[in-house]
């Protein structure tokens, strides 16, 4: 057998992969020899041998020349109208979930997106300072208007863990959301470094329920409460999607 050099990625780390594997496969990737072509397959190892266990896409200069699917080392087909329906639903929650998150962002004076409004929700939203310098609890009750299509009432708080049930609108098709939610806060390059966590959270519409994890922090100026996204880094992860693990994209705001 040919010696070949393998790099593996665990999935629910990347932000850029083609194909994703299954529970309990890598993604795994190399150079076919001497044409110029990338091959990425899915699998596992058993007796020390690799077997192919997912989706298996071979590029060449960046674009698919061939889309396989294995399961446990056996090729089955791929239907295609269906797979293209999930990747598209997929990519729609995750739109659905920026959105959605945005409303624990801190600043959310901009947070406006389209039909699906957040922007006008908090009607005093410096006082998300206050209690982030004090470490402090802070009663909110957002109701629909005009720039606020979140529903909801919840104490946030700096100490401990707490619940955040909104009803939606406007967010495609998604009308529920349940979270539980971290928040910290502490001293960062530029003023204040907040940190918020949602540890589980659901989004719900009549036909589906996602789960989904999230993790996001900015620096915060204390002296207007405007968040300086040049600072911001987050994940956000779908976690029950069945055949596909745990997907995870970038979150930014």
């Amino acid at each position: 057998m040919i010696a070949l050099l393998f790099i593996f990625y665990l999935h629910s780390f990347s932000f850029s992969q083609e194909i994703i594997c299954p529970d309990g496969a890598l993604l795994m990737e190399y150079e076919l020899p001497h044409s110029g072509k990338v091959k990425k397959t899915c699998g596992y190892f058993k007796n020390g041998e690799v077997v192919k266990h997912g989706p298996e896409v071979v590029t060449y200069e960046g674009k698919v020349v061939e889309s396989l699917n294995f399961k446990n080392g056996e090729r089955v087909r791929i239907d295609t109208s269906k797979a293209e329906l999930e990747s598209t639903k997929i990519e729609q929650t995750f739109g659905a979930l920026t959105k959605l998150l945005s409303i624990l962002s801190y600043d959310q004076g901009k947070m406006n997106h389209g039909q699906f409004n957040v922007g006008g929700c908090d009607k005093r939203p410096f006082d998300w300072v206050v209690m982030a310098l004090k470490k402090s609890e802070l009663q909110k009750s957002y109701s629909y208007t005009q720039n606020c299509d979140v529903s909801g009432s919840f104490t946030a708080s700096f100490k401990k863990e707490f619940l955040v049930n909104f009803d939606l609108r406007n967010l495609n098709s998604f009308n529920h959301s349940k979270m539980k939610v971290k928040m910290t806060s502490k001293k960062g390059a530029v003023g204040i470094r907040y940190r918020f966590e949602v540890l589980d959270g659901s989004i719900s519409s009549s036909d589906d329920t996602f789960t989904f994890k999230a993790e996001y922090e900015v620096d915060i100026n204390p002296q207007n409460g405007h968040a300086i996204f040049s600072t911001q880094e987050g994940l956000v992860s779908i976690t029950n999607l069945e055949g596909a693990g745990v997907i995870t994209r970038e979150l930014r705001f």
